[in-house]
């Protein structure tokens, strides 16, 4: 800093400090202040993907001197789209909304972003329908709040959209959007195989069972009970398989058998499947459990009868009071209902015999 090239480097930027101008000294205190900025509109143009309705949408009309641009006129748009739809039935979609005292211009329903329904209650056709997808209206029982899908298809799956707009002076337009499933319910109820209806806890250690569902598209799901207590993974697998365009889902449960799950001497399984809230079937079953195996018991089959057979030497018959005939035939008759041992045979022969001998005299 004492060389002479500093110094004369420092005087020459404070020269040029000491020379810059100025700025000018104006008086404001005489002039008005300008008026404020306007407030930029919310009714700017919003573009959007042609043919795609955004879920959610509230738009007012364009900048025009004179029209609101408050958001009062239209209010509390809400669509209301079954959770599922079984495929040949109908289907009806509700579109709820509130004007604020204000007339509807338009309703339009869209399908994956493609309009099939207008009602515009202003023209001399009110209604239009147009061709989508397979769709079908039942234009009788369709309102401005509500249409009604006629005989649904798998191809009617997705996106439905309901767009509100007022009539003047607002033309605010509100747009809601839900999704639409299109589905097969099985042709029957689920059942149950691969069990005993016996388990011995001194032998057997595991239960196992498989629950089978048939022919629905989407697969349904499947939730084990043993005695009304939900049975989770990992003791819960589930298989499905194809048949045609439709689903086979095969549920195994495979499960320790403990003193817990005995209530009774029995055990109740069940098994249930549901396809969203359109679809719910159960089936059960009881399965006997025992500690141990009896003697001379099997495990599957009940004895017929608990008394003993009669023993053979028991039985005696007096044949004094009966012709030779009558003796004879009952005889017969009595042990005709079960074989007779040749014993009792030669038995029979021979009193036959003493019988005749006897008469004959």
């Amino acid at each position: 800093m004492n060389s002479p090239f500093c110094r004369l480097l420092l005087g020459g930027f404070f020269f040029l400090l000491l020379r810059a101008p100025r700025p000018p000294h104006v008086d404001i205190s005489g002039l008005t202040p300008p008026p404020p900025a306007r407030r930029a509109r919310a009714s700017r143009i919003i573009k959007l993907p042609a043919g795609r309705p955004v879920s959610g949408l509230l738009l007012p009309c364009p900048d025009v001197p004179g029209f609101p641009t408050s958001s009062s006129a239209l209010r509390d748009v809400i669509i209301k789209v079954p959770e599922a739809a079984v495929r040949g039935r109908d289907a009806t979609l509700e579109c709820s909304f509130d004007l604020e005292g204000e007339s509807l211009y338009s309703l339009k329903w869209y399908h994956n972003g493609h309009e099939f329904y207008r009602y515009t209650p202003s023209e001399r056709t009110p209604v239009r329908v147009y061709p989508e997808n397979g769709i079908n209206i039942n234009e009788q029982e369709s309102t401005e709040r509500q249409i009604v899908l006629h005989n649904v298809s798998r191809e009617m799956s997705g996106q439905f959209s309901c767009e509100v707009t007022a009539d003047k002076p607002s033309f605010f337009m509100a747009m809601q959007t839900e999704e639409l499933r299109v589905v097969d319910l099985p042709k029957k109820d689920p059942y149950l195989s691969g069990f005993k209806h016996r388990y011995y806890l001194m032998e057997d250690k595991t239960f196992h069972a498989n629950c089978t569902s048939e022919d629905s598209y989407p697969a349904v799901n499947i939730t084990w009970y043993i005695n009304d207590i939900p049975i989770r993974p990992p003791h819960v697998r589930k298989h499905q398989f194809h048949r045609g365009d439709l689903l086979v889902v095969v549920s195994s449960l495979r499960h320790h058998l403990t003193k817990k799950f005995v209530s009774n001497g029995s055990m109740r399984v069940k098994c249930t499947a549901n396809l969203y809230d359109v679809y719910v079937r159960s089936t059960e079953v009881d399965i006997s459990l025992f500690k141990k195996r009896r003697k001379n018991h099997h495990p599957d089959y009940f004895p017929l009868s608990t008394a003993p057979p009669p023993r053979t030497e028991d039985l005696s018959y007096d044949f004094s009071d009966y012709s030779t005939r009558e003796s004879t035939n009952t005889i017969l008759s009595f042990f005709s209902s079960a074989p007779t041992p040749k014993s009792l045979k030669i038995l029979i022969a021979f009193l036959s015999v003493t019988m005749c001998i006897r008469n004959s005299r």
